[in-house]
């Protein structure tokens, strides 16, 4: 027979393990996380002092997309790499209204969490998208500037604009703001090759 306290233990592993295989991979709506959180109040308000739901599954979901960019050549992440984040999906008017799965879905919801002070750290041989990647510290450079990309500029990578002696410029084919120049010279350039890492 377990004792008050072991019973407490007990209930308390279940209570926090289960939730979380699910909110690993999957944005739980507003009222199961409430009905969670009843519990997860401390133990002087008559709850079981475990973690905040809300708070664990948006952790778990910055995670994933954390698991999902480091872990690019497992099967899983090439899948949803394949299927969602193609030219068709990227160039659409409202990405986010097409229909996708629920992984993705949950990916999607835990990616502003994830893209919050993330920087990646870059190498001459990064395949990181030059336009749409997030390894300026203020951002994907696509969002600093103005206007339309030619369809070769498009598809720009980093390795293809940075050289062994420094960026390249020649292959953008327009002329950058110098404020923007500027801060793309102030990123450290790792001698790691392959993918950029995350730090």
């Amino acid at each position: 027979m377990l004792s008050f306290a072991g019973r407490a233990i007990l209930i308390q592993a279940f209570s926090t393990a289960i939730p979380s295989y699910v909110m690993q991979c999957a944005k739980l709506p507003g009222r199961i996380l409430d009905g969670i959180d009843r519990v997860t109040r401390t133990k002087e308000e008559g709850g079981l002092g475990l973690q905040a739901a809300k708070v664990r599954n948006t952790a778990l979901l910055a995670k994933l997309n954390w698991r999902l960019h480091t872990e690019r050549e497992a099967l899983w992440a090439q899948v949803l790499w394949k299927k969602y984040h193609n030219n068709r999906r990227l160039n659409a008017s409202n990405p986010d209204r097409l229909p996708c799965s629920q992984v993705w879905t949950a990916i999607k919801r835990g990616r502003e969490t994830f893209e919050k002070d993330r920087l990646m750290m870059i190498s001459r041989d990064s395949n990181v998208s030059f336009w749409r990647g997030n390894w300026l510290s203020k951002g994907p450079l696509r969002n600093l500037i103005q206007g339309p990309l030619t369809q070769g500029a498009t598809h720009l990578e980093v390795k293809d604009v940075l050289s062994d002696t420094g960026w390249d410029w020649s292959k953008i084919p327009f002329e950058l703001p110098l404020d923007v120049k500027s801060l793309i010279q102030a990123i450290p350039i790792g001698w790691a090759t392959r993918e950029a890492p995350l730090i």
